[in-house]
């Protein structure tokens, strides 16, 4: 199963991320860090701010 999660860089995202991925989830992390810290099979880079979103 996909699973989307937003703040995936954050301390709740992050341990839901490593929580989820204990289950065999296929983790997509949605964050405004270029870069993912959270253990994600796909990660976007987002902010709300910018209209713009980067696939890392």
């Amino acid at each position: 199963m996909n699973v989307l999660v937003t703040g995936s860089n954050g301390f709740i995202g992050y341990h839901v991320c490593d929580y989820l991925k204990e289950k065999d989830f296929f983790i997509i992390g949605l964050g405004r860090s270029e870069q993912s810290k959270a253990h994600t099979d796909k990660y976007y880079s987002c902010d709300m701010c910018t209209p713009e979103v980067e696939e890392v």
